[in-house]
Parts: structure tokens; C-alpha cells; sequence
């Protein structure tokens, strides 16, 4: 457990990165985006930010705020994948704008925004079902026991 005292340190830095390359398409237009972007937005850094303690509760003695709030982080990231979804609208008015003036989406084709669309609809596809098997069930009945 040692190795891992610090990695929550360094789950810091991919964040960042996140938030960068959202920064632009996400504040620049920040008044006109849909309730599902900054829903998606938000659930989506705070998910990540989950991501960042629960290491630091796992490696610092803190076992009961660790499995408690990985279980709050399950729902936050299934949270994330259904606004997600939510948002498919917004990808394929992009995949249609990519289409009309191709120019403007850079190195990006209009396959790429029904790819990012077609992985969404197959990523909860199968997820749902896992999320119900008894498999599961019993790994989180364990973990909210202690």
C-alpha cells in the first residue's frame, strides 16, 4: 500500500489535462450550451475528483470514508454516462455541422462525432447489464457492510 500513498498526487495532473482540453469548447460558449453539457460537465469533474480521494482514503487509514464514498462515486459515474447519452443530440448537430464545413472541425471527419455517438449507445449497451448481476450485487453488499 506504500507504493499507492501518492498517487492521488498524480491523479491530479490527468485532470488538469481534462479540464483543458475541455476549457475551450465548454467556457467559450458557456451560455449557450444545454442543460445536459454543464450537467454532464459537472458530474463528470466531480466523478473525477472522486477518483482523486478515494486513493488518498484508501492509503491514509481512512477504510470507512473510502468504500463509503466509492459507492457515491459508482452513482456519480453512472451519473456521467447517462448525461452522456443525454447528450447525443449535440454530437450529431456537431456530426451535421462537421459535414456542411468540414473546414472548421480540423483534422476531425464527420465519422468521428457518429463514432463518439455509435461508442456511447454500445458503452451503456453493456454496462447496464453488468451492473445487475449477481456478481456485482454481492461485491457492493460487501462493501457497504464493511
Amino acid at each position: 500500500m506504500d507504493k499507492y500513498k501518492s498517487l492521488y498526487r498524480r491523479m491530479v495532473v490527468p485532470m488538469l489535462f481534462m479540464q483543458f482540453g475541455i476549457f475551450r469548447d465548454y467556457w467559450s460558449d458557456f451560455s449557450d450550451n444545454a442543460w445536459a453539457v454543464d450537467v454532464h460537465y459537472w458530474t463528470g469533474t466531480v466523478w473525477y475528483l472522486y477518483l482523486i480521494i478515494q486513493p488518498y482514503y484508501a492509503t491514509h487509514g481512512q477504510l470507512a470514508k473510502h468504500r463509503t464514498n466509492g459507492i457515491i462515486g459508482m452513482f456519480i459515474a453512472g451519473g456521467v454516462c447517462l448525461t452522456a447519452f443525454s447528450m447525443m443530440h449535440r454530437d450529431i448537430a456537431t456530426t451535421e455541422r462537421a459535414r456542411m464545413a468540414p473546414e472548421q472541425f480540423g483534422p476531425f471527419q464527420p465519422w468521428f462525432f457518429f463514432g463518439v455517438a455509435a461508442a456511447v449507445n454500445v458503452f451503456n449497451f453493456f454496462l447496464e447489464p453488468i451492473g445487475r448481476s449477481e456478481i456485482v450485487q454481492k461485491v457492493l453488499k460487501t462493501m457497504i457492510k464493511g
